[in-house]
């Protein structure tokens, strides 16, 4: 996997868009994203460009402050995103089940060649399906918040002290 240090986020969304991808993918991507980003050209410059003169909390500037640029956002976990979209379908009790019984057939049938899908209810399937399309919903999202992060859109300069009371405190 080390073409992944080449891709942008941007790449990993049509990745994922086009079915190349799934979740496995977009976690290994993710866990080197996240140590990659601070040390990037791409972070240098958003940051050069972002940082401001002035804490945007207590209003102090120029001497020996030291700024530092503040998310305000937060990007979800994935599992956070899958359970919320579980939850909004009405599906968050059923789908570990549906897909571990769907998984089993699957994988007799690749196992004995036969077509064991009469083992799997019609309504099993169908929301088995239903299901997995939702776990490529909440990849898809999941990859977007990433980019709304990444991009720093929601930033904001801060002294240390002020940044420092804003994570602990979360003022």
């Amino acid at each position: 996997m080390d073409d992944r240090t080449a891709l942008t986020l941007v790449e990993v969304d049509r990745l994922v868009r086009s079915g190349v991808w799934g979740k496995r993918e977009v976690c290994r991507y993710f866990y080197g994203f996240k140590k990659r980003l601070w040390r990037s050209a791409d972070w240098k410059r958003i940051r050069a460009r972002k940082l401001g003169i002035s804490c945007g909390t207590c209003g102090a500037y120029g001497g020996r402050v030291v700024f530092v640029l503040q998310h305000r956002f937060q990007p979800r976990t994935y599992m956070t995103l899958l359970s919320d979209k579980l939850t909004l379908y009405g599906l968050a009790q059923y789908h570990v089940q549906i897909l571990r019984r769907a998984a089993r057939v699957e994988r007799l049938r690749k196992n004995t060649g036969k077509d064991r899908s009469c083992e799997i209810r019609a309504t099993d399937t169908h929301v088995a399906d239903e299901v997995r399309g939702i776990y490529a919903e909440a990849c898809l999202e999941w990859v977007a918040e990433w980019r709304r992060y990444a991009s720093c859109v929601d930033c904001v300069t801060l002294c240390r002290e002020c940044a420092y009371k804003e994570d602990c405190c979360g003022k």
